[in-house]
């Protein structure tokens, strides 16, 4: 019976150095793909890079210390705690994690997560028994318990230490939800002139660039079409750059060069004068009915500056002057894009070439300010002033975020930057989004946004339901996942 045990326990150690030796090197292979795995965690994405060479390095040591009987029990202390921390690992991903993330190599991806659970905790059981039928008992046991108390407090610290940094600190580690997007449909809509206009829960409206007062109605289904021709209440003036946007059933026309901004009922499409000859503005969205934010210029320099433009029975508007943060020449380095978030009736102005957003909270009719978790917090631009005065673009500018959306407390934005641990062949196939929590500042996740016949998505809106995004000549609508 001795002669079993001691083998039994001989072949079990030799186990031990066979699994973490096969773990490793299946890890090694692919290494690349095992740091992409390990960001997308939901517990461990903002160390992804140090765990990976942290797993890699401590299997193949703690494999030699099992080689060798003067160092085995140091060994098997080890591999007992590396057990326990995987168990404790997998026990959080089941039971904690907003969703499962794919494996990481070796066993695990011939199995299940709570199949290697259960083999993770037997090998556990297994390790423990082998030390108290080699060492002295009552020093074994105090020594396995601290291991075990160690290993599980070091995955909680972790955990914990992980979602602040990845939601409050984050070091540019994006987190992938799986499958957030899915089952594309495509309407072809013959040419690339048109823009996103609104969403209601029916319809998505599209504009169009090259014929300003035509207004395209989709249904949600992308199966009916139906085009709307709209009619102002005068036409002597010569427009530069008419734009509208559908709220309910409302429409806006504005032209912020004029300035002008006409308001309809999408039952007619008849739009009257609503405002005129108040303010100038190069980006104009509607928060309510009668309320609106508004970029403009100052007319000293020519700075960027945001506003608030109400239209009762007279118009009033207020500039909020320190809103926007000079940090080079108060126009380029300001550029940005803003957007309204019509369940919330907030604005937000997320920055083009730096990590930054800003927040319009209505009750305080103040902004503020929020980041995005790449790590450009200065525009990398490069300004030229002509001989004329004129300022323009001295070299090619480094974009951080370009087009975004504002859904139910959530800012969507499509991102320039690869993020840490990311591969690059993504990047030929899809466009990155980011999620965050704007009024918390904080970062949710992301998700790709794939190419369509090599075209990439430029203009995108969203719902509970669907996500629609312009793609080339054709519109494509995903079910959005739970």
């Amino acid at each position: 019976m001795q002669n079993i045990i001691k083998n039994v326990t001989l072949l079990s150690i030799y186990f031990f150095v066979i699994l973490f030796v096969y773990t490793a090197i299946s890890k090694l292979i692919d290494f690349e793909n095992f740091q992409v795995q390990i960001a997308q965690s939901p517990l461990l994405s903002a160390f992804a890079t140090t765990i990976a060479y942290g797993v890699v390095i401590g299997e193949l040591i703690i494999a030699v210390l099992l080689c060798f009987r003067k160092t085995e029990k140091l060994g098997l202390y080890l591999f007992l705690g590396f057990m326990i921390a995987f168990s404790i690992y997998i026990y959080l991903i089941l039971n904690y994690s907003p969703f499962v993330p794919c494996s990481c190599g070796g066993i695990l991806e011939k199995m299940g997560w709570t199949e290697h659970l259960w083999f993770n905790i037997i090998i556990s059981i297994l390790t423990v028994l082998i030390l108290l039928y080699r060492y002295e008992i009552k020093r074994t046991v105090v020594v396995v318990i601290a291991t075990i108390f160690t290993s599980c407090l070091l995955v909680i610290i972790l955990f914990f230490t992980s979602e602040h940094l990845m939601k409050k600190e984050n070091p540019f580690v994006r987190r992938f939800l799986p499958h957030p997007i899915d089952k594309a449909q495509y309407l072809d809509l013959g040419v690339n002139s048109y823009y996103i206009a609104g969403l209601t829960p029916d319809t998505i409206y599209l504009g169009n660039y090259t014929a300003p007062l035509l207004i395209t109605a989709v249904s949600k289904d992308l199966k009916t079409k139906v085009e709307h021709q709209i009619k102002l209440d005068e036409t002597e003036r010569s427009f530069r750059s008419l734009l509208v946007r559908v709220q309910n059933n409302n429409f806006f026309v504005s032209d912020g060069s004029i300035p002008i901004i006409y308001r309809g009922n999408t039952s007619n499409w008849y739009a009257h004068k609503f405002m005129t000859e108040t303010i100038y503005f190069s980006l104009l969205q509607p928060l309510t009915e009668n309320t609106f934010l508004f970029r403009s210029q100052r007319a000293s320099n020519g700075e960027h500056v945001l506003g608030k433009l109400v239209v009762t029975d007279t118009v009033t508007f207020e500039l909020f002057e320190d809103a926007l943060q000079k940090q080079i020449d108060g126009v380029f380095d300001t550029d940005g894009q803003l957007v309204t978030d019509q369940k919330t009736h907030q604005g937000i102005y997320t920055y083009t070439y730096r990590n930054q957003y800003l927040v319009y909270q209505a009750l305080s009719n103040t902004f503020t300010k929020g980041k995005t978790i790449d790590t450009t917090t200065l525009a990398k631009i490069k300004v030229t002033q002509l001989a004329d005065g004129t300022k323009k673009m001295g070299a090619p500018p480094h974009k951080v975020n370009t087009k975004t959306y504002a859904h139910n407390g959530k800012l969507f934005i499509k991102s320039e930057l690869l993020g840490k641990n990311e591969s690059k062949s993504m990047w030929n196939q899809a466009s990155i989004i980011d999620v965050y929590d704007y009024n918390k500042n904080e970062y949710l996740y992301s998700f790709y946004a794939y190419d369509h016949q090599k075209d990439k998505i430029k203009e995108f809106v969203l719902n509970d339901l669907y996500f629609y995004g312009l793609v080339g000549n054709m519109l494509v609508r995903y079910e959005l996942g739970n």
